[in-house]
């Protein structure tokens, strides 16, 4: 991938306002079980959810996934599958609204060290569903199928999850 060039951080603030962001969300599987990291910071302040992020301009999918992996947990990963297409819109509690298009990846963990950077308190290790999810991070594991068989009607990419 070429040298990225950042945007300055006003304007890309102000795009994030009115224009929706692609990322990336991973489901990333390990010895320990399914990796879900505590959220610092909005959105999901303090809710458990997956490892994920913003996908650079000239990025592809698959390179987000392991940069983000690297970036967020210190890991490597091998792409399993794609889970599926979701839209979010969340709610600041200025009414501020931003809107996400994310794709989800299940992944396996094959390398690194695991280790928080500066967006999650900690990191959990689910080996079955939790009721206490928000419905986000619950659609997105029901419908990996990560847990057994797949649960529920899928998740239209029309459906917007507020929190």
């Amino acid at each position: 991938m070429a040298k990225q060039n950042l945007l300055p951080e006003k304007l890309y603030k102000k795009i994030r306002t009115v224009m929706p962001m692609v990322g990336v969300d991973l489901l990333i599987k390990t010895k320990d079980g399914l990796l879900l990291g505590v959220r610092k910071l909005p959105p999901g302040a303090g809710c458990k959810w997956p490892i994920g992020g913003r996908m650079m301009y000239g990025e592809s999918l698959e390179g987000a996934v392991r940069r983000k992996a690297k970036e967020e947990a210190g890991i490597d990963v091998k792409i399993i599958r794609r889970v599926g297409v979701y839209s979010t819109v969340f709610t600041k509690k200025s009414g501020q609204k931003r809107h996400t298009v994310n794709v989800v990846y299940l992944v396996k963990m094959v390398g690194g060290r695991l280790k928080c950077n500066s967006e999650y308190s900690k990191f959990l290790f689910a080996k079955r569903m939790d009721k206490k999810l928000p419905s986000y991070t619950a659609a997105i594991i029901r419908e990996s199928g990560v847990f057994g068989k797949v649960q529920g009607k899928p998740t239209r990419s029309k459906d917007y999850f507020v929190i």
